[in-house]
This record gives structure tokens, C-alpha cells and sequence, in this order.
């Protein structure tokens, strides 16, 4: 099985030490500043752990176009349970329990091409959602892993006429 984790190089510690935000963090927690706080209280872990969503690929407009169309099947973290489309490489379980164990992301899912198959694209994709941005963590299956740019590409030419429409303004 084809595994393609999508973390780049670790990300030196900042100089500050992990426990300095702890009161200032827990002020905002007690004022209902709960976003804040999670985003403040998971800069304190990276800090610890090098882990940040940084280090994963954010997935731009054009990505995210592409991979709906290519992978329409969501599967939620909630509904894990229901995931049955392929076997989960231990190197994908091992950085999503990397991932989780760190909060480095708020949400997680799923994405799969088993309601269509287009284009010989098979393989499921791991993604992270932290501030409205979703990044990329992982991308396993049997075959060949295709890469995002390939994909829009492919997308794009598929949807030449509409992509055309759409940048001179007449769609």
C-alpha cells in the first residue's frame, strides 16, 4: 500500500516556555473566550510538540473544488465507526494519533472516491480542519497516489468552458 503523509520538515520551538500562557489562557477560558483559548492553549503544545498545522499542506479554493468533485464521500471523525471503503496504513493511524494527541486540529475527516470513480482516482485523503482552513495530513491506497496539482489539473481541463465562464465574469 502507497502511503503519502503530508508533514514537512519540524518547525523549531519558539523560545517561550510551554506554561506561559497557562494563566492568561485560563482567564479567556473563564470571560467565554473559548476560540481564542483553544487556538492560544494549542500554540502551547506546538510549542512542546514541534507539531503545527503549519506543517501540513492548507488546501487553497481551487484544491478544495477539485478534491469534492474527485472524492465526494465525507466521513466525520464522529462517524468514523461507518468507515469501511479501504484498510488504514498504520504510518496514517500513527500521524493522526500524532495529530490528536496535540490538538493540532479542531475537526477531522475523511474523504473518499467510493460514490464515483473518475479517472482511476481510488485513494482516500486525511485532512485536519483548524480556523475554517483544512490541510492535508495524509493520502493512502493501492495504486498510484495522485498529487493535488494533478488532480486541479485535471479538474480544470474537465471543467475548461465553466473555469472560463467564471474568470471573464459571464457564469
Amino acid at each position: 500500500m502507497n502511503v503519502l503523509i503530508h508533514h514537512t520538515a519540524s518547525i523549531p520551538p519558539h523560545e517561550t516556555a510551554c506554561g506561559d500562557n497557562a494563566e492568561h489562557i485560563a482567564q479567556l477560558e473563564a470571560c467565554g473566550f473559548s476560540a481564542i483559548r483553544r487556538r492560544l492553549a494549542r500554540e502551547d503544545e506546538g510549542r512542546q510538540s514541534n507539531i503545527r498545522p503549519q506543517n501540513y499542506r492548507r488546501i487553497t479554493q481551487n484544491e478544495h473544488r477539485a478534491i469534492r468533485y474527485y472524492f465526494p464521500t465525507v466521513y466525520l471523525r464522529q462517524k468514523w465507526s461507518d468507515y469501511r471503503y479501504t484498510d488504514i496504513p498504520k504510518s496514517v493511524l500513527d500521524e493522526f494519533s500524532l495529530c490528536a494527541l496535540h490538538h493540532v486540529f479542531d475537526h477531522y475527516y475523511i474523504r473518499t472516491p467510493e460514490r464515483i470513480v473518475v479517472e482511476r482516482v481510488r485513494d482516500p485523503l486525511l485532512f485536519g480542519i483548524i480556523e475554517q482552513s483544512d490541510y492535508l495530513i495524509a493520502q493512502w491506497g493501492e495504486g498510484e497516489l495522485f498529487s493535488l496539482e494533478t488532480l486541479v489539473a485535471r479538474y480544470k481541463n474537465r471543467h475548461r468552458d465553466g473555469w472560463i465562464k467564471l474568470l471573464t465574469g459571464t457564469l
